[in-house]
């Protein structure tokens, strides 16, 4: 069973870009890879700039002459994207991205997690499993004094 999620940019404008992710959404996992791999605005732009995801991982792209292997499930550390990897047309809804003029609107699209960079405060933040909008950060400190009591 899969945990969705969507990940997206919360802009200066209020306006807000995301994407959906399919597998292993949870904080302990989606949430600690943005944490650790995806940490500025930038990379979080060139991540939505690829569209929908099958699976998030560490890596955007495979190094060149690396194999990319998404038949069997066995990605390694490399995200699968719909429409780069799995051949889903970009314009159907699970491989584009999403954009929205406010966060009132892209409320309506939240998944069980929503993972969302502010640009303002230049951090993660997350919406999911009962929580209210809360730092990404104090979110996995909490699922791990969880995971270890």
């Amino acid at each position: 069973m899969s945990t969705n999620s969507n990940i997206g940019i919360l802009n200066k404008d209020g306006s807000v870009e995301m994407v959906y992710c399919h597998w292993e959404g949870c904080v302990e996992n989606n949430g600690v890879i943005l944490h650790r791999s995806f940490n500025d605005e930038k990379a979080v732009r060139k991540l939505l700039s690829l569209g929908g995801l099958r699976s998030l991982r560490n890596r955007l792209s495979p190094d060149q002459g690396e194999i990319h292997n998404v038949e069997d499930g066995n990605d390694g550390d490399i995200c699968v994207f719909y429409s780069r990897d799995l051949g889903v047309h970009s314009e159907e809804e699970i491989a584009k991205s999403l954009k929205f003029d406010n966060w009132q609107l892209a409320s309506n699209y939240f998944e069980e997690y929503t993972y969302l960079y502010d640009t303002s405060l230049k951090e993660w933040l997350v919406i999911g499993d009962g929580l209210l909008l809360e730092s990404l950060s104090r979110a996995i400190i909490i699922a791990n004094k969880e995971k270890t009591a």
